[in-house]
């Protein structure tokens, strides 16, 4: 079950169930931001303006956001809402508007609240670690099982099943590369790769069931990976059916990987589980 094999099933389905699209504007707007360090705030406007629906989205997010400062004001143009989210985070926000709709309208039983829950936690995780901006640490928490959308349209019934296998974190890759001959993990990061996502991000989305961290060799991936596997930690130990013995070695790992002490975790915990 080597990497490079998952990877190549997952490119190979993809390629007769493409079962995502992102819309052209968003794309675009991707790559002109990639290629400028400093884009002219009106190509963008015009980029933005060319939907109504991602133009209102993003006034929408801008609002929501502003709400959460201590002196919230009311947006109500594109200029105001790019000059609020800000040139540098603008395009991760664009594409965390697109990935929320996607995973709201997915079959899948309970993923989009699953990536919100991983996506908040990753936000929280990276202000401590400063190992990506906020708003790209809510993107990637957003689109680290992205890949189950294909399996969705493989087996009618694993929208049912997939969250609840995450209870496993070890385990899921091996039932799943038995019945698709590749991994979410996998698919994900065909995926984002193919939509322009940093290299960092789209690898550790690739790894993050990963059982040792220390076979990681690149320092950024790994820390990248610990952090979303982290969040998984986070976000499950709640629940009564986890693993009680895969919880506490994923934990161990993670933290030593990151550098966190246990108090830093619990202040990690009062933000996400107040």
């Amino acid at each position: 079950m080597s990497l490079k094999d998952q990877v190549d099933v997952a490119r190979q389905l993809l390629a007769n169930y493409p079962v995502v699209t992102i819309p052209r504007e968003v794309m675009e707007l991707r790559k002109l931001l990639d290629l400028y360090e400093f884009p002219n705030p009106s190509k963008i406007k015009e980029l933005v303006s060319t939907s109504p629906t991602l133009a209102g989205d993003l006034v929408a997010l801008a609002n929501k956001l502003s709400q959460k400062k201590p002196q919230p004001k009311s947006i109500q143009s594109i200029d105001a809402a790019i000059d609020f989210l800000g040139l540098k985070n603008i395009k991760h926000y664009v594409f965390c508007v697109q990935i929320q709709k996607m995973l709201d309208a997915s079959p899948v039983q309970g993923l989009s609240y699953h990536s919100i829950v991983i996506a908040d936690i990753l936000v929280q995780l990276t202000k401590k670690l400063n190992l990506l901006n906020t708003a790209e640490a809510y993107m990637f928490g957003l689109v680290h099982d992205i890949g189950t959308f294909l399996f969705a349209e493989l087996d009618k019934l694993h929208p049912e099943t997939f969250v609840a296998s995450l209870m496993n974190h070890y385990q899921v890759h091996q039932d799943e590369y038995a019945r698709f001959g590749t991994t979410h993990s996998a698919v994900g990061y065909v995926m984002t790769k193919d939509w322009g996502l940093k290299d960092e991000v789209c690898k550790a989305i690739l790894l993050h069931h990963e059982d040792d961290l220390k076979r990681i060799k690149d320092k950024g991936i790994r820390q990248l990976t610990a952090m979303l596997e982290l969040a998984h930690v986070l976000a499950l130990e709640n629940k009564k059916n986890i693993l009680e013995t895969e919880l506490p070695v994923l934990y161990e790992d993670t933290i030593q990987v990151l550098g966190l002490t246990e108090d830093d975790v619990n202040q990690i915990r009062r933000q996400v589980h107040p």
